[in-house]
């Protein structure tokens, strides 16, 4: 198995310890992400494209930890981060509106408890 599906793989799994709304939409998304990005054949984005990824997978097992499963769970669990502004600033029209709508689906489903 190429690095690309490894990588894949392990966000999927990672995300079976999601809430099952989280889960829903962070499959939806990835699944979506890496079947446009199939065909690309530019190596430097490719890298960045994956190191991104990479990073994200990093960061969902480190917030997650050494649990087994919250989708059951009676614990509250805040899963994710803010985007750095410079990569808001980066993005072009297309891809700031899909982050949009994701912050939108994803607000309906969570509300902090401040």
């Amino acid at each position: 198995m190429n690095y690309p599906k490894l990588l894949y793989a392990r966000i999927l799994r990672n995300h079976r310890l999601l809430p099952k709304e989280f889960r829903a939409i962070g499959d939806s998304y990835v699944k979506q992400e890496f079947r446009q990005h199939m065909n690309v054949t530019d190596k430097s984005f490719l890298d960045s494209f994956f190191k991104e990824w990479e990073s994200y997978a990093d960061s969902i097992e480190v917030q997650l930890g050494s649990k087994s499963s919250l989708t059951d769970s009676q614990e509250t669990v805040v899963v994710g981060k803010d985007l750095n502004k410079d990569i808001l600033k980066s993005v072009d029209d297309e891809r700031a509106e899909q982050i949009l709508e994701l912050r939108n689906e994803i607000s309906q489903i969570y509300k902090p408890q401040n």
